[in-house]
């Protein structure tokens, strides 16, 4: 039997995805998905689809294990959640482990219970709980009892997006790809196109992102040359989640408003510092993307109501569309949650904004405005 790809979801992002070797806490040489094997050396630098195999090959160890140690027949989700599991605290701790006495025992109720004791770490010479070992073991116990993969941030909330449309809100609009966008050519700009540069260079110096102001422009000019957008996006990941990092510019009115906006629950790894440092465009992840991004129609859902399409249009966010990853409002995004947690809660990858702001953001940037998602290289 082997771990399925709702198992690896859990321990890719449990575990975190690093594309360039590094020394660990305790001195060991890591890169990928905490791969710790020859391909860890200074300097060295893997590609996304060089991680996956490196994971999958390192899973090999832990599927033996369960396989070995577990006497009780075992379902998919059960395997995929004793796998995270085992890959975390190792074959020994699951030999020993009361987990692994009551499954046997054909105790499967009390076996989900025992997930949830295996979060201390050891720090400074003790043992202390850990909040990201904390969050692992409530998704891998949620595995194995439901089969469903859920990621809980630091106060055990589950922050999904709707993947689920109702209505679209527009008249439905042809679709030719990326590269055909005559449907999204913003209109409502400055009379004639490129009269924006200087002001949006001006706009752009006060909050110190003059550099993803001058991507969105070289783009627009070379891909959209037509295109006259009145509000132009940014979101600066390099700012803490806690802080406004939602930049509109509008060269109207020749202002820059601020919001608060989420970033991918898979974007901070293991972490929960509030900071976005992991970014990925793979299916599962529930990263947030790099890259500029075309917004396009909106639509309501269930959820999250009035919401809005996102194109990815480079490399680093092609799957934008297929990964439903949108803008929408979230209760978890707020002044009032930022007071209580210090942050804003997470996503599954949308960049999702308060409610109360959501409809006057999405309606200025909707049908052709361009958004980056960036942080300093």
């Amino acid at each position: 039997m082997k771990i399925s790809n709702d198992g690896l979801m859990i321990v890719k992002h449990f575990e975190g995805l690093r594309l360039k070797a590094y020394v660990d806490p305790v001195g060991v040489w890591t890169i990928g998905y905490g791969h710790t094997g020859v391909a860890a050396y200074s300097g060295h630098v893997i590609t996304e689809q060089d991680a996956e195999v490196l994971l999958r090959e390192d899973m090999h160890e832990s599927e033996n294990s369960v396989s070995n140690q577990i006497d009780v027949d075992l379902k998919q989700h059960h395997f995929d959640a004793l796998v995270s599991f085992t890959f975390n605290v190792g074959r020994g701790a699951l030999v020993t482990s009361t987990l692994r006495k009551k499954l046997n025992n054909g105790d499967f109720d009390g076996a989900a219970e025992e997930f949830l004791r295996w979060n201390k770490g050891t720090v400074k010479g003790q043992k202390v709980v850990l909040p990201g070992l904390t969050r692992r073991r409530h998704s891998e116990r949620l595995m194995f009892q439901t089969g469903r993969v859920s990621f809980f941030d630091g106060r055990n909330i589950i922050d999904p997006d709707e993947h689920v449309e109702e209505a679209s809100s527009v008249t439905a609009i042809p679709r030719n790809g990326l590269e055909g966008s005559a449907e999204f050519l913003a209109t409502s700009g400055l009379h004639t196109a490129r009269s924006d540069h200087v002001i949006l260079r001006e706009l752009a110096v006060k909050d110190k992102i003059v550099f993803p102001i001058e991507r969105l422009i070289e783009l627009r000019d070379d891909r959209y040359p037509t295109s006259r957008p009145r509000h132009w996006a940014v979101l600066n990941f390099d700012l803490h989640s806690g802080q406004p990092r939602l930049f509109i510019l509008d060269v109207i009115d020749e202002k820059v408003m601020s919001y608060l906006c989420s970033h991918g629950i898979g974007s901070e790894g293991p972490t929960d510092d509030g900071y976005a440092n992991i970014f990925s465009n793979i299916p599962g992840s529930n990263a947030s993307s790099l890259g500029i991004y075309r917004c396009a129609e909106t639509y309501h859902s269930a959820k999250n109501g009035y919401s809005l399409k996102l194109d990815g249009l480079e490399e680093s966010n092609s799957n934008a569309r297929s990964r439903h990853i949108v803008m929408h409002g979230a209760n978890y995004v707020s002044k009032e949650f930022v007071k209580q947690y210090g942050r804003v809660g997470r996503s599954e990858g949308c960049p999702a904004v308060d409610h109360t702001y959501a409809k006057k953001i999405i309606d200025q940037l909707k049908l052709g405005s361009l958004l980056i998602h960036w942080k300093a290289p």
